[in-house]
């Protein structure tokens, strides 16, 4: 029987040999000194518990989380919180790393216990109050449009006022990004009253671009104009709609030539060009005085071209008021070679005599056409919008007819 007990030190390790038994048993018994990894964890990268490359990784993170930041603000919670979250984990670990004898690398277990429960508290408080915000948020059915309609027409007034402002200023808004903030503004603004298109509150705020860009963009005007009629249309007891009308009507009246008839005592004024588009065009008005009675007028003031065949193409449209002047609306209509050629009459009678102010328009019959090409749309759009672009400035047209006694 042979029993050997050594002991040997290699490389630090302490290495204890006990054998029983000639070669019957060998014990190996290894203990590493506690700095060391464990005999399983051996085959993990060193590398992958490096601070350094904690510390890389995180920095690249933190850069990150703030650009986001900067760029979409805090819109959401985990915006505001990534950028301080990473950036107190960054400066506990450089901290740790650099200043060895401080408080947090004594205690940095218990300061990252700490700094991981902050975090989960205030990304749970988040999504709860979150959550709160979208139960009450919840939309009855059809107001997910009236939502977007706001938004866009937001957006489209903050790019309004960046085009003003650098205006006011003397710069170049021809240039970028003044150019692209133009453009911007007026698609948010046609977006919203496409989605939204019975909101007068969003036509109103529509005509307000558009008149921050008069003096800065071709026909701004006149679809500011548009802009604020549509309001008053939908909102007809509106005050303030109606004046704003009111005063760019005022604006665009006063460039328009004037008609003036003394010897009937009448004036009217016009534009050069009161129908713009690219699908109608339309005659200067013209005015034609008849004595009463007349054979073209009948007994509710309608009046007919024809009065052989007086129901031969003309269609009554009612009586309208205008200028605090009583008409009476006929519209007679032609077609051929693809276009239709309406004419209106407004007719009033004042003293012995009937004054009926003609239109004569044309416009495109269908958009056939111009099926399958680029100019398709513009048409569809037109056929849509043809009260807007060819009667409401007819309309104007004739509220300036007034009599000089």
């Amino acid at each position: 029987m042979v029993y050997l007990k050594t002991t040997k030190i290699i490389d630090k390790k302490i290495i204890k040999i006990e054998s029983k038994g000639l070669g019957r048993f060998i014990r190996f018994q290894i203990f590493m000194e506690p700095n060391n990894q464990s005999k399983n964890n051996q085959t993990t990268p060193r590398w992958l518990f490096s601070t350094n490359v904690n510390i890389v990784i995180l920095s690249l993170f933190v850069i990150y989380s703030v650009v986001r930041f900067l760029k979409e603000g805090a819109e959401t919670g985990v915006n505001l919180v990534s950028p301080i979250g990473s950036i107190s984990l960054l400066l506990i670990l450089l901290t740790k790393k650099y200043f060895p004898n401080s408080i947090i690398a004594k205690k940095f277990k218990i300061i990252i216990g700490l700094w991981l429960i902050l975090i989960i508290t205030l990304l749970s408080l988040l999504t709860f109050f979150r959550y709160q915000e979208i139960k009450q948020e919840r939309l009855e059915p059809g107001q997910e449009k009236m939502v977007s309609a706001i938004d866009y027409i937001n957006r489209a007034e903050v790019e309004s006022n960046n085009v003003k402002k650098a205006f006011d200023e003397g710069k170049d808004i021809r240039t970028q990004p003044f150019s692209d903030n133009l453009q911007s503004a007026l698609s948010y603004a046609t977006k919203a009253t496409e989605l939204d298109s019975t909101n007068p509150e969003i036509w109103f705020r529509r005509g307000n671009i558009y008149s921050q860009f008069i003096g800065i963009a071709v026909g701004a005007e006149e679809w500011a104009l548009k802009s604020y009629q549509k309001a008053s249309e939908l909102a007809p007891d509106n005050q303030l709609y109606r004046q704003k009308v009111e005063e760019l009507t005022k604006n665009e009246i006063a460039n328009w030539e004037t008609y003036r008839n003394e010897e009937y005592g009448f004036e009217i004024k016009y534009p050069n060009q009161y129908i713009n588009s690219d699908f109608a065009s339309g005659k200067t008005p013209e005015v034609i005085i008849l004595s009463a009675p007349s054979s073209k007028i009948d007994e509710d003031c309608f009046y007919y071209p024809y009065p052989d065949y007086p129901q031969w193409g003309i269609m009554n449209k009612g009586k309208i008021k205008l200028n605090n002047i009583d008409f009476c609306l006929s519209e007679a209509a032609d077609a051929g070679l693809g276009s239709v050629f309406p004419t209106y009459y407004y007719t009033t009678k004042y003293n012995d005599n009937y004054f009926v102010i003609k239109f004569e328009t044309r416009r495109v019959g269908n958009c056939d056409a111009y099926y399958d090409s680029t100019e398709q749309s513009e048409c569809e759009e037109f056929q849509k919008n043809i009260g807007e672009i060819i009667e409401k400035p007819i309309e104007n047209i004739v509220s300036t007819f007034k009599f000089l006694k």
